[in-house]
């Protein structure tokens, strides 16, 4: 075709929709096509935008060879975007984590108060860590003491606060340091074991699902731990995260000390938590992996 592209168009009825119209008017989806078309049938040809003849149904590029890497790299990176996009899940895991930077808004006032008050992020997280192993000892109890599930919810609030707490003041603060970051991870485990185990000796026929549950919940923060040891960053997708499990289990505790014949359900809550955290260990690896094959694409 000498040092011209031609792509026909599919119909004669599409014409008089663009006919007239800037290329940069032509629908997004239409101009992925053409580069994707352009991509495979001839790459080494490239778009001089101000050449394109749209007469008798026909695209009509002429090649520049002076700027052909430039050309290459825009339609590489158009295709990826376009490929990128229709790999989306359709439904996204959706999580209480989502509600972060408003809880985290709310908080910022106490967070500056307690800097004031000279205290750091490690001392906060340890404040959160004791404070969940000793409500999980006294809701041990709850089964002879059933006013003790309160401590559940309002506990687990606090909690959350505490863990936004310290992480804002880390990061806003200039207070972070290596102690920290082993400090929030591993306080996040010993919390959850601290404050989920003890619900087993509330309500034995749900021992064995609130075991699950609460081995299940050291996983999900594994996983998503583990894509930043293998270079990759972060994960917190749910459905069953650090905030979830909180509302959940704190409701929980709410709604059986109101009705304790929800005890009789709490077998089955517990076994679909376990399950959900397995969802989550799967998709936080899952995530974990895609973010580090599209790094070794770029790389």
């Amino acid at each position: 075709m000498g040092g011209y592209f031609y792509h026909k168009r599919k119909s004669d009825s599409n014409r008089s929709r663009f006919r007239g119209r800037p290329l940069n008017l032509i629908p997004p989806l239409r101009i992925a096509v053409l580069a994707q078309s352009l991509m495979t049938a001839s790459a080494k040809h490239f778009i001089d935008a101000t050449l394109l003849d749209k007469s008798e149904g026909v695209f009509r590029v002429r090649a520049d060879p002076t700027h052909r890497a430039i050309i290459r790299r825009s339609l590489s990176r158009l295709s990826g975007n376009l490929q990128s996009r229709l790999s989306r899940p359709i439904v996204n895991m959706p999580s209480v984590y989502d509600l972060k930077p408003k809880f985290q808004a709310l908080l910022r006032p106490v967070m500056n108060g307690i800097a004031r008050l000279g205290l750091t992020p490690n001392s906060v997280t340890l404040a959160a860590i004791v404070g969940s192993i000793a409500v999980g000892i006294a809701v041990s109890f709850a089964q002879s003491q059933p006013a003790l599930l309160l401590l559940m919810p309002a506990w687990l609030f606090i909690r959350m606060a505490l863990n936004a707490i310290d992480g804002m003041m880390a990061r806003e603060l200039a207070m972070s340091s290596h102690l920290g970051a082993v400090l929030n991870e591993l306080g996040d485990a010993i919390s959850d074991l601290g404050l989920y185990l003890p619900l087993a000796f509330v309500h034995e026929p749900a021992r064995w699902p609130i075991v699950a549950f609460s081995i299940g919940a050291i996983l999900t923060e594994f996983s998503g731990v583990l894509g930043r040891a293998l270079g990759a960053s972060r994960h917190y997708e749910g459905p069953m995260g650090k905030s979830d499990r909180a509302f959940v289990v704190g409701a929980l505790g709410l709604v059986t000390f109101f009705y304790p014949t929800v005890f009789e359900a709490w077998f089955w809550i517990f076994t679909v938590g376990a399950f959900l955290t397995a969802v989550t260990c799967l998709n936080r690896v899952s995530k974990a992996l895609k973010e580090l094959r599209s790094q070794s694409v770029r790389g």
